[in-house]
């Protein structure tokens, strides 16, 4: 009887153990952080070096399972499109199929690395500056 007893313990705590939920891909994970904030904002930015956080101070970037939109940010960033994960670490993004975004991301704070191949002046923005941008956002609230 002390046999069944024990065997009929081990199987169960071996059902138990087995049905542990598996811990999330760093593709969900990170795709968990960059949904749940209802916006990315408050972007500094430094090119080659250099902060141009003032020429993109009105910029934000929300994102979706699938697609993005951005605020203040053109003509370097679309104001909506859609994006995906390129690697499995969750480290490069992306857009619209052609513009690759290399991502950091922790729970409070967002990098997106890019290159900018162009000069240009819009009306109303002081300019968009070519080289390696990089921006650095917080949370605008969650979901």
């Amino acid at each position: 009887m002390k046999v069944k007893v024990v065997t009929l313990l081990v199987l169960s705590f071996a059902i138990v153990v087995s049905c542990k939920e598996e811990p999330p891909t760093p593709r969900e994970h990170a795709t968990e952080i960059l949904v749940s904030a209802t916006k990315w904002s408050k972007p500094v930015v430094i090119v080659d070096g250099v902060d141009v956080s003032e020429t993109y101070k009105d910029f934000s970037i929300s994102f979706e399972n699938a697609t993005y939109s951005t605020s203040g940010g053109a003509p370097m960033w679309a104001p909506a499109g859609k994006w995906m994960f390129t690697d499995e670490d969750a480290k490069h993004i992306l857009l619209d199929d052609t513009v690759d975004v290399d991502i950091t991301l922790t729970d409070t704070e967002l990098r997106l690395d890019r290159l900018w191949e162009f000069e240009t002046f819009e009306p109303g923005r002081t300019k968009s500056v070519k080289g390696k941008h990089q921006f650095t956002m917080v949370p605008g609230g969650w979901r």
